[in-house]
């Protein structure tokens, strides 16, 4: 650790996270969550189920102080070595990720929370005589519907699951609005998340706001229609963008047609 501290970065004492680090040859994993030295006086930037990180990677290459929050089992390859391991299902992990909404000088966060339980394309049929995956959700049980534990045990575990990362990322938002940290949460258009009550509760109020844009709109090809919850509302409004049509220029992936 003193090796660490010598290449100019403090280590902050929340335990039970876990921090992986790159610096010039030297790389670290250990259960303390690391800030760079000035972290006491310089604002900085948490992306939560950062999978890959490239949201961080691309605010620390326009000069924030922008950290990656995922579990150490993620799937993506991470895209930047700013990157805390912080198990948001464990309790311990759960202390320390509250301590790091709390720090005076966190400025924004963005939150991803995983959208495959709650996802409405599982409603629908692969073709005449295949469905794809079963739904699991519905506006009326957002939280898993009735006949999860019957027809499908196998998912139940992770629908509880999901729902406490849900249920977490709502109530991150009202502390970070109650502190006037701004905020926003991504996930699909129709996703089931903008259904669970804690969620709903959030939406409701007059400085929160939703934008919605069209993968292709930015370059994308598909037109994957993605919601954006925000606080303080407004802040995001320059998102804001609908499909532009297909040309003979541009088409959607076949898939997607």
């Amino acid at each position: 650790l003193e090796s660490v501290e010598a290449l100019g970065f403090a280590l902050d004492v929340m335990l039970g996270a876990y921090a992986k680090v790159v610096v010039e040859d030297y790389e670290l994993i250990h259960p303390i969550v690391i800030l760079p030295r000035h972290a006491e006086s310089r604002p900085f930037v948490l992306e939560v189920f950062a999978g890959s990180g490239r949201l961080t990677r691309h605010l620390r290459a326009v000069g924030f102080d922008a950290w990656a929050v995922d579990w150490r089992g993620g799937r993506f390859e991470p895209e930047t070595p700013a990157i805390l391991f912080i198990n948001l299902l464990a309790a311990d992990d759960q202390k320390v990720f509250a301590r790091l909404l709390d720090h005076p000088n966190l400025k924004y966060v963005h939150f991803a929370p995983p959208c495959g339980t709650a996802s409405r394309a599982r409603e629908l049929r692969v073709d005449k005589y295949h469905h794809g995956p079963p739904q699991l959700r519905s506006e009326e049980y957002p939280l898993g519907l009735p006949t999860l534990g019957r027809d499908h045990p196998e998912l139940v575990s992770r629908v509880e699951s999901a729902n406490t990362l849900y249920i977490m990322t709502a109530n991150a938002g009202r502390i970070l609005r109650g502190r006037k940290v701004p905020w926003s949460i991504e996930n699909l258009r129709e996703s089931y998340l903008w259904w669970v009550p804690q969620m709903r509760e959030l939406i409701a109020n007059r400085d929160v706001k939703f934008v919605i844009f069209a993968h292709c709109a930015y370059g994308g090809r598909r037109p994957k229609q993605t919601g954006l919850l925000h606080f303080p509302a407004g802040i995001l409004d320059d998102l804001r963008a609908e499909c532009p049509g297909v040309s003979a220029s541009y088409t959607h992936r076949s898939e997607e047609h």
